[in-house]
C-alpha cells in the first residue's frame, strides 16, 4: 500500500514520455531507463546520503528518493519490456534465471538484476508456460490489484502483534489474509466499479 504514491507519480511520468515522444524513439526510454535503474548504485556511497539530504524537502511531492529511483526503474523497465515487444525464449530466460540467482548474492547489483533479468524470466513464464491453474487463476475474478494492496498493511499488522513470528508463518498468513481481503475487494469495490464503465459509455 505504501508503494501506491509512487506508482501515481509513475503513471503520470508515463504519459509525460508519450507526450514528449519516447515511445516512438524506443532507445531513448532505454537510454532513460538504463540510466535510472543504474541510479540505485549511488545510494551505496557517501553521495547517495548527500543526494537524500539534500532531496528532503521534495519527499512530500516526489517520495524519498531511494525508493523513487528504485521504484521508477522497474516501471520503466516494465514499459521497455512493453514497447519492445520481446520474443521471449526459453533459453534467454534459463541463463536470465540463473544470472539473476547469482547477481541476488552481490547487494550492488541484486535489485538491478531483479528488476531486469527476473522481468524477463516472468513475461517468458506469463505468455509460454501452459499449466492450466496459472491460465485460469484470476481469469474471471481478479483480486490480484487487492492482494498487492493488503499484503503489505496485512504483514505489518502481524509482525506489531506477534514480533517473534516465524518467516513461514508469516508468509502463510500474510498470504491468506491478503488472498481473503482481495476476493472482498473485488466483489464489493472493484467489480461493481468496473461495471460502471459500460453504464456510464466509459
Amino acid at each position: 500500500m505504501w508503494t501506491i504514491a509512487y506508482e501515481f507519480r509513475c503513471y503520470i511520468m508515463a504519459a509525460l514520455l508519450g507526450l514528449m515522444g519516447f515511445y516512438r524513439h524506443r532507445l531513448w526510454l532505454l537510454a532513460l531507463t538504463t540510466a535510472v535503474i543504474l541510479a540505485n548504485l549511488l545510494f551505496l556511497f557517501p553521495i547517495g546520503q548527500q543526494i537524500i539530504h539534500i532531496l528532503r524537502p521534495t519527499n512530500a511531492l516526489l517520495g524519498e528518493p531511494g525508493p523513487t529511483i528504485r521504484l521508477t526503474g522497474a516501471f520503466l523497465a516494465g514499459a521497455c519490456f512493453r514497447v519492445f515487444r520481446l520474443k521471449y525464449q526459453g533459453r534467454i530466460a534459463l541463463l536470465s534465471a540463473a544470472l539473476l540467482v547469482a547477481g541476488m548474492f552481490v547487494p550492488a547489483i541484486a535489485e538491478p538484476c531483479l528488476i531486469v533479468l527476473g522481468g524477463y524470466v516472468l513475461f517468458w513464464a506469463a505468455f509460454n508456460l501452459t499449466w492450466r491453474p496459472l491460465r485460469t487463476l484470476n481469469a474471471k475474478d481478479d483480486i490480484s490489484y487487492g492482494l498487492y494492496l493488503y499484503a503489505w498493511p496485512v504483514a505489518m499488522l502481524l509482525i506489531w502483534y506477534w514480533r517473534d513470528i516465524p518467516i513461514w508463518t508469516l508468509g502463510f498468513l500474510t498470504l491468506a489474509a491478503s488472498v481473503a481481503l482481495g476476493a472482498l475487494s473485488w466483489w464489493t469495490i472493484e467489480k461493481p466499479s468496473l461495471a460502471l464503465k459500460s453504464k456510464l459509455g466509459a
